[in-house]
């Protein structure tokens, strides 16, 4: 894998751009968009063996020749002009520092992709309803699939009934479930308030070649056209019959107008608490609290916890998965907590001489002691001189009692002592968090036992536009802040199971921060790693001022004495306001609000030029540091939640410069690869194979069709043919 390493030379970016193996400023000239070619094999052939790209037998009409019902794509989109259209994947989307918050804008031209132009997205509200998906679709000329779907609906083969309505149900079930994402994105407003408050799906994607607008209608159409076929072909008897070859050939009909994005891509965020990483998850998703975080610096996240995407698997909006260890595991987990606690509470501890073997041996005692308060609050014996006590087959004795008291605490874990998977559905947000903090904290009653120290693994479905491109967000707890058995664990999934690694830090730590170096020692070789760093709001315009250059401090105490001057002239002008009456009184509230909108103005230059200003010193550092290896962000989740809900003209400039909204784009490059391939399988291999059975299906008269209706079908093929050869 090719890491890409931070450059710090944009003295705007909070970021560095992406190095490229070579120079290109185009991401898509040196990338063919897949090819939708659909040949069909219609010529005689001596083999009587039906497959998509033999001929048929020597029953079929001998003077329909091999042609190619549909052009290569190559043909179909020489005239979209990818090069003219699309930027460089890594442009740089903040520009002078001194503009202001209304010149930084997020809304997309038509050149660029948005989560709302995907394949998949939700339709927008207020749209044309999906009930009838001829409605949805109309068909035309130009489509050959369009044309054997309008033919096959008038044909009358006298074994068809009403029971095919399944793919038209399957459809609608299909959207329905998606219809609901707006409402539950950050619990947003009405769908009336759409137009005034910013919205995600807005956002633009990366300019990568599986995200181009053009490709994603192609595929939105393709799936569409393979709807309305399923749905036609439902209403034939044959389609009900197992033993048929057309009852296959729709089942795979159906499945292939369902194409979602096959493979997954998992971006892990790790990171000592306190450091933010659930609130940059939270943020990243745009869901308010979803990710348990602590304001207090306290561990909340204590298992690895992934965000996934809804499937056909977990349908609901809130789908909550734990995988819950086996006994095996419980009585290692016991036998670890036992050992952790009697290092620092026995006669062991005072062998120790360094320091800090000392302080890291008092820490793991401390947790392992609160574990096992958090399982056992109802035992009477459950104490220090319990777990200490001597003797020669004291441990053993020990860890069989904490074992009994876990087997009769496991009657309280859902499902009961032998379940090892336990799932759960939530209507909305609020309901999910609740549910996942049954999961991660200590139980309400205080005489109940945790459920977290035995959970192996959480894994959280939800409807969000970040996750339908393949993306799953993986919460990993810190190493400091884990036993052992926990820490082997999450090594194995950091390893094994991330694409990607983001280590979070705060900004004013990162780069004296060590655990950025054991966290990197961890990973395995050449995995990707990027630097999160957080809090970048947190500057102090004055401090600033007395460590930066001349020119640097001079820009700063100009624009902090702009602003303190306007802040008096706005409170004096309020004051003069609350005196006057009438037309004085609005005549001085226009002007107290033109003050007003000058300061907040003069207040987001000032805040831009100081965070970038420190973004690129420590992105510089970070690059220095690890030699350019691990790719720097610099990102306010504060930023991002106090200006999350203004509507989007003000919204724009703070959102861009929280570098959430960047972290958000490059996250979703990384599943674009493997969703590329994916897509070009589905439209160069799976559609036109089937299709081709399809065909032959028709020209065979397989199934005990008759010769007058498989004279009708092709009949329909060869009109569709002739279409798509007008518009060649």
């Amino acid at each position: 894998m090719r890491d890409n390493g931070a450059n710090a030379d944009s003295a705007d970016s909070p970021s560095t751009p992406l190095k490229s193996p070579r120079p290109s400023s185009n991401p898509l000239q040196d990338h063919v968009l897949p090819s939708v070619e659909f040949t069909f094999s219609c010529s005689p052939s001596s083999a009587g063996r039906l497959t998509p790209v033999s001929s048929v037998d020597d029953s079929l009409d001998h003077q329909v020749e091999r042609r190619s019902l549909t052009p290569n794509t190559q043909s179909l989109f020489q005239n979209l002009r990818l090069s003219e259209t699309m930027r460089h994947p890594n442009h740089n989307s903040l520009t002078d520092p001194s503009s202001g918050p209304r010149e930084a804008g997020l809304t997309p031209n038509s050149h660029h992709t948005t989560y709302r132009d995907l394949y998949n997205a939700t339709p927008s509200p207020g749209g044309v309803s999906s009930t009838e998906p001829s409605q949805r679709r109309p068909q035309t000329p130009s489509s050959p699939l369009g044309s054997v779907s309008s033919h096959s609906r008038n044909l009358n083969p006298g074994d068809s009934g009403d029971s095919g309505d399944t793919a038209a149900k399957d459809s609608d079930r299909d959207e329905d479930t998606e219809s609901e994402e707006d409402s539950l994105q950050n619990n947003n407003s009405d769908d009336d308030d759409e137009d005034y408050l910013y919205n995600i799906r807005q956002e633009e994607l990366p300019q990568v070649p599986i995200y181009d607008i053009r490709l994603q209608n192609a595929l939105r159409n393709v799936r569409g056209e393979l709807a309305d076929l399923a749905q036609v072909m439902s209403r034939r008897d044959l389609a009900q019959d197992p033993t048929t070859a057309f009852h296959q050939l729709y089942k795979q009909t159906l499945e292939a107008s369902r194409f979602t994005y096959p493979a997954t891509r998992t971006v892990g965020f790790i990171g000592d608490s306190g450091m933010g990483k659930s609130s940059l998850i939270n943020s990243i998703l745009d869901q308010e609290g979803l990710a348990r975080s602590s304001g207090d610096g306290a561990a909340c996240t204590t298992v690895v916890t992934e965000f996934r995407s809804v499937n056909e698997e977990h349908p609901q909006n809130y789908t909550i998965e734990a995988d819950f260890m086996d006994n095996a595991e419980i009585r290692e987990l016991l036998e670890e907590l036992l050992a952790n606690v009697r290092k620092y509470y026995t006669d062991a501890y005072r062998e120790v001489r360094d320091a800090t073997e000392q302080e890291d041996i008092k820490a793991a005692a401390r947790r392992a002691w609160d574990t096992l308060l958090s399982l056992f609050p109802n035992q009477p014996a459950l104490d220090l001189d319990f777990l200490s006590r001597d003797g020669e087959d004291a441990v053993e004795s020990i860890v069989t009692t904490l074992e009994e008291w876990a087997m009769a605490g496991l009657d309280h874990r859902p499902g009961g002592r032998d379940s090892l998977r336990y799932s759960a559905v939530a209507r909305h947000a609020d309901e999910c968090m609740e549910q996942l903090d049954n999961l991660m904290a200590d139980a309400r009653e205080g005489d109940r036992p945790a459920l977290w120290p035995f959970v192996k693994l959480i894994r959280v479905y939800l409807r969000s536009p970040i996750l339908r491109t393949g993306l799953v967000l993986a919460d990993l707890p810190g190493f400091r802040d884990l036993n052992y058995a926990r820490e082997r664990a999450t090594e194995r999934y950091l390893r094994h199971s991330c694409d990607e690694v983001f280590i979070v830090s705060t900004i004013i730590r990162c780069t004296t921060d060590q655990s950025i170096g054991d966290i990197i020692r961890r990973c395995a070789q050449g995995q990707p790693i990027r630097i999160v760093c957080t809090r970048s709001e947190d500057v102090d315009a004055r401090e600033t001022a007395r460590t930066s250059s001349a020119g640097d401090a001079r820009r700063i105490l100009d624009l902090d004495s702009r602003i303190q001057t306007l802040g008096r002239r706005i409170r004096q002008m309020r004051s003069r306001r609350r005196q006057a009456s009438g037309s004085r009184s609005q005549s001085l509230a226009a002007e107290e609000l033109a003050l007003s909108d000058e300061k907040e103005t003069l207040e987001f230059e000032l805040k831009r030029f100081l965070i970038l200003r420190r973004n690129r010193r420590v992105t510089e550092s970070l690059s220095r540091a690890w030699s350019n290896q691990a790719r720097v962000f610099c990102v306010s989740n504060k930023l991002y939640a106090d200006h999350r809900a203004n509507d989007p003209e003000q919204a724009n400039g703070y959102l861009e410069l929280s570098g959430i909204t960047e972290l958000r784009r490059y996250c979703q490059s990384v599943p674009a690869d493997a969703q590329l391939r994916a897509t070009e399988s589905f439209l160069q291999n799976q559609v036109p194979a089937l299709l081709g059975s399809l065909t032959q299906w028709a020209l065979a008269g397989s199934d005990a069709v008759t010769a007058g209706r498989a004279e009708v079908l092709r009949d329909a093929l060869n009109e569709a043919e002739q279409t798509l050869q007008r518009v060649r």
